[in-house]
């Protein structure tokens, strides 16, 4: 089965740190939790408190609680979607990553367009069920590849507006 912390440390890797673009539908974002969409993430409080700080936002890298509250937002996410059911770390950490940034049911259909490129039947209905975890873990050779082009293909396909500014990161990510 898939280990969390391996998963966790490219998410991590990909979402970066503090950030409010007023581009950014999220709003104020932490490590990849946006404001707009966890409202009551209790890691907010932590970000609120150190605002006034000099060295803010470089010094919430620092804040030992405020990386608890990261690391337990997303160790919920992994285990509200089982993505440990996946024995392949690879597939695991990609389906995760994604679903961090598209959405787990982008991410879900991703993965099952990609099963289904490589002569799996299952539906792309952006649910990880039993015939879809079933079908990940006969671990088709070309199964990773086809989630990567999947994903690449989502994010093209997205606002051509919003994508100017986030294309090449969001490209990157899909083939990482």
């Amino acid at each position: 089965m898939s280990e969390f912390e391996q998963a966790y440390t490219v998410v991590l890797m990909h979402e970066g740190r503090y950030s409010n673009r007023g581009t950014d539908s999220g709003g104020e974002t932490y490590r990849g939790v946006a404001r707009n969409h966890h409202p009551g993430w209790l890691g907010w409080g932590f970000v609120d408190r150190w605002r006034p700080h000099p060295a803010f936002p470089a010094v919430l890298d620092d804040v030992a609680g405020l990386q608890l509250e990261v690391r337990a937002f997303y160790r919920a996410w992994w285990e509200r979607y089982g993505y440990g059911r996946l024995e392949s770390q690879d597939v695991a950490t990609k389906v995760f990553d994604l679903g961090v940034n598209l959405g787990p049911k982008a991410a879900h259909v991703c993965m099952q367009r990609a099963l289904r490129s490589v002569g799996w039947r299952v539906a792309e209905d952006g649910i990880l069920g039993s015939i879809t975890v079933n079908a990940v873990n006969q671990k088709h050779p070309c199964l990773l590849t086809g989630i990567r082009c999947e994903a690449a293909g989502y994010y093209r396909d997205l606002d051509l507006q919003q994508s100017q500014e986030y294309e090449a990161g969001w490209l990157s990510r899909a083939y990482s």
